[in-house]
């Protein structure tokens, strides 16, 4: 299939972040302790080397089927060959930095998507990105669940002003 200039300008981009996100995940899959973080990292890993076979068969010009996207369930943890460690990264630093990661890779994918011409390569790139959020949203818990965020509440009295300065902003417009 030959696609649309936009399709193919926008995969070749996506392949050339995908390789920095492959590399550093390999990174962090050798560098992390807890088995848990471990777990997503190494899916988070798969997720995106089957993202790349995926990108590929759509820019082959001479495939006319395409490798669909595999859901998340028939991931298999990679083979990764770690021959060293880094010490400077510790769990909490890596769990943070995967999150940011897989919340740009999310963004990145979603609004390729909508921009995208070719129904099954947009398809695609939805799908890739309702995976990315999944492996954030993996982080997030981790990360909440081992203490080391905190969101502050805001204070009653901040938030019912909000509530009634919108409330007159929107005077007769909502009801």
């Amino acid at each position: 299939m030959i696609l649309k200039s936009i399709d193919h300008s926008l995969m070749a981009e996506h392949l050339t972040t995908h390789l920095g996100a492959i590399r550093k995940l390999k990174v962090y899959y050798c560098t992390v302790k807890h088995p848990y973080l471990k777990n997503i990292v190494g899916k988070q890993l798969a997720a995106m080397q089957s993202h790349v076979k995926v990108m590929l068969s759509f820019i082959e010009p001479t495939q006319q089927s395409f490798i669909p996207v595999p859901s998340l369930s028939q991931l298999q943890q990679p083979f990764v060959a770690c021959q060293s460690t880094f010490g400077s990264l510790d769990d909490q630093a890596i769990a943070i930095e995967a999150e940011t990661t897989a919340t740009s890779m999310s963004k990145n994918n979603y609004l390729s998507a909508l921009r995208m011409k070719v129904k099954p390569v947009r398809e695609a790139h939805f799908k890739m990105a309702n995976q990315q959020a999944h492996f954030q949203e993996q982080y997030r818990e981790f990360i909440s669940g081992m203490g080391w965020s905190y969101a502050p509440k805001a204070a009653v009295e901040e938030q019912q002003k909000t509530v009634n300065h919108f409330l007159k902003l929107f005077e007769g417009e909502l009801y």
